[in-house]
């Protein structure tokens, strides 16, 4: 778990060496004010702020995209539906017999800000992530006095993912020793 963490955060660039308070607080404060702004600008200045500086610490892009990809694979299906459910001005429509669908402008609006809220959150987690270990975080969060059973459920459900990831490799190397092979189960016999 923590080679997984500390993979990018043994550097010693200025934001490394930052107390990991302000590096939290920074990036709280960051997600709030992009949250509630409602610029496609704005949104795509802060994005490219956050991309800029984790490429000045050296967090390398597929690090990125990995981080990313998860995040927008949830979230994508937001904003993949809100041209198609939101109220508006029609841009276009697909007729196929009785289902009739139609994209709106209003909701082309939506999904971008989406997108773009979604990519500085994940800019900006992603930069607290590659300049501070995990350890060092959840000390952060206590020093900055978050409730004990809030860090604690964070700190176990994050152990528990790679206990987790364990257990599904132990199953993984477990079924092959047994020469399972999942074309061939029982139910085609």
């Amino acid at each position: 778990m923590n080679n997984f963490f500390e993979q990018l955060s043994n550097k010693q660039t200025i934001m490394h060496r930052l107390d990991t308070r302000v590096k939290i607080i920074s990036v709280v404060g960051f997600i709030l004010i992009v949250s509630s702004l409602q610029s496609v600008i704005g949104l795509a200045v802060g994005a490219a702020f956050i991309f800029i500086i984790l490429n000045t610490v050296g967090t390398p892009i597929s690090s990125i995209i990995r981080r990313a990809a998860w995040v927008f694979l949830f979230g994508g299906a937001l904003i993949v539906l809100f041209p198609f459910i939101t109220p508006g001005r029609e841009i276009f429509s697909l007729q196929a017999g009785d289902l009739h669908i139609s994209a709106t402008q209003e909701g082309f609006d939506k999904a971008l800000l989406l997108f773009l809220r979604l990519l500085s959150a994940v800019l900006a987690v992603t930069l607290l992530n590659s300049t501070t270990g995990f350890r060092e975080v959840i000390n952060g969060f206590r020093k900055l006095h978050m409730p004990g059973l809030l860090v604690g459920i964070l700190e176990f459900t994050v152990r528990y993912f790679f206990v987790l990831g364990d257990e599904l490799a132990r199953m993984k190397l477990a079924r092959k020793a047994r020469a399972y092979n999942l074309d061939k189960s029982i139910f085609h016999r």
